[in-house]
């Protein structure tokens, strides 16, 4: 009893005599084997699709890693940077705080002489001579040359 193979004579095909026996059709196991050839080629190829699916996400990924180390070391540096200009805001307020009060000192200073100019003014005018009704004449007349030789020439 022991299970020999026979081939088939038109399709090449091999099949035991207990499978003969039984009544196994050779076209069905065909057909399942076709169908199991396709069945495989299709989960080939798209094993093969997944695996370069997943090769681009792995470089997205390392992509996108670079990418926040990139965004982190900038965002480390303008911390940096406002740290260091909140440190010259300081300096300029305080440099402008300085000068204000100079400038305040300047002004009280300012206004000070300016009074002063004021009351000398007045001073001076309450000094002076003014007289009416004498017609001025050119400065080489006569008149002129007798007041000019009554003052000290200095």
């Amino acid at each position: 009893m022991g299970i020999y193979w026979e081939a088939k004579k038109k399709k090449g095909k091999v099949r035991c005599t207990q499978c003969k026996e039984e009544g196994h059709e050779d076209d069905e196991s065909e057909n399942e084997d076709l169908d199991l050839k396709s069945q495989l080629s299709q989960i080939l190829k798209v094993v093969k699709t997944v695996e370069k699916e997943i090769k681009e996400v792995r470089k997205e990924q390392q992509d996108l890693k670079e990418f926040v180390d990139m965004v982190n070391a900038k965002y480390d540096e303008l911390q940096v940077e406002q740290k260091k200009n909140k440190e010259d805001v300081k300096a300029v307020e305080k440099t402008v705080r300085v000068l204000s009060e100079n400038l305040r000192e300047k002004e009280e200073v300012i206004a000070s002489l300016q009074k002063r100019l004021r009351e000398t003014e007045t001073y001076v005018r309450n000094r002076n001579i003014e007289i009416h009704g004498v017609v001025e004449e050119k400065r080489n007349n006569k008149m002129w040359k007798k007041l000019s030789a009554l003052w000290p020439k200095s």
